[in-house]
């Protein structure tokens, strides 16, 4: 994963678990709780030894939402649950949910495990960060009997247009540098407040209108739940504060509005990862190839679709060895 990806991976989680967010969860899409619920009924069925429980890693795990289904799907004492991700805090926050859970803190780029360690390793939106050849090395983890299960980003399909979309709209809200002029307003309307002249607002004031006419253009054109609704909420707070002026703290106004600068970078970094990591049906048959060549064979592989969604969600790619 590209260093710059990895720190914004690496701050999103961080904030995640510090602001107490309930990220275990991971997505709550039918198909793809049905997806690896169906896995570990698999999984319980033809690996469960009673006398040796199964080494579960998920890979790339940021909350662990794949070792809940894991424990949920097997009885707990089958499973001896291995969370790894190129983020500390990802890592961390699994090991202090999920009591009995061993970190690594690697990036699979650079496959860190020995051969045949694990009964099962599994990735959802993951692993593919780290480029289609790590998913090849990760498969020669598994030991023979065992079980690789993946979901990874469909090129084109519902995930990646939405990511294109929330990428679109934070780089259409730089673009029309709406926090650098709101900040400039601000700047200038709590002068005022505190009895300073008045031209500088009016001037920045006037600057802001045509950026607040390019944020509605862009939810017009996007959505108004774009980037997870964040364009609509950063355009109605900037409207309610100047409307409220007096009510509000100078300092923690523009705090804010720096701050956000930072975490809308850091945002449009992540979707541009997931972007970027999204498999086209070339790339995927490249890896069923792949993953052939070492041992395996291909239990499930495609396009995981949804009656919710016009467009698949995720390859999906279950192998046994």
């Amino acid at each position: 994963m590209r260093s710059k990806s990895a720190e914004n991976w690496q701050n999103y989680w961080r904030g995640a678990y510090a602001a107490g967010n309930k990220v275990a969860n991971g997505t709550d899409l039918s198909a793809v709780s049905q997806f690896w619920h169906n896995f570990f009924v698999l999984a319980g069925k033809k690996l469960v030894d009673p006398a040796s429980p199964l080494r579960v890693l998920d890979v790339a795990s940021g909350g662990g939402a794949i070792l809940k289904y894991a424990v949920d799907g097997l009885t707990p004492e089958y499973v001896s649950p291995f969370c790894m991700d190129i983020s500390a805090s990802a890592v961390k926050g699994v090991c202090e949910r999920a009591i009995g859970t061993q970190g690594i803190v690697a990036d699979a780029a650079t496959w860190p495990l020995i051969p045949e360690c694990m009964d099962v390793i599994v990735s959802q939106f993951g692993v593919e960060y780290a480029g289609l050849a790590a998913v090849s090395d990760m498969g020669l983890s598994v030991r023979p009997g065992g079980h690789l299960a993946m979901l990874l980003h469909y090129h084109d399909g519902a995930i990646h247009r939405e990511c294109t979309a929330n990428l679109q709209g934070i780089v259409g809200l730089e673009r029309c540098r709406f926090i650098e002029l709101s900040l400039a307003m601000f700047r200038d309307a709590f002068e005022v407040l505190r009895g300073g002249p008045r031209e500088p607002y009016e001037a920045s004031s006037k600057a802001l209108i045509p950026a607040f006419r390019k944020l509605e253009d862009l939810m017009a054109n996007l959505g108004m739940s774009v980037a997870n609704g964040l364009l609509l909420q950063v355009y109605k707070d900037v409207d309610h504060i100047h409307t409220n002026l007096p009510k509000f703290d100078r300092d923690e106004v523009l705090a804010w509005l720096q701050s956000l600068h930072r975490e809308l970078a850091e945002f449009a970094g992540r979707m541009g990862s997931m972007c970027d990591a999204a498999a086209d049906r070339g790339a995927f048959e490249q890896l069923l190839k792949q993953i052939r060549e070492n041992g395996f064979e291909i239990l499930e592989a495609g396009a995981l679709v949804s009656d919710q969604h016009d467009w698949p969600l995720a390859w999906k790619l279950v192998a046994g060895r």
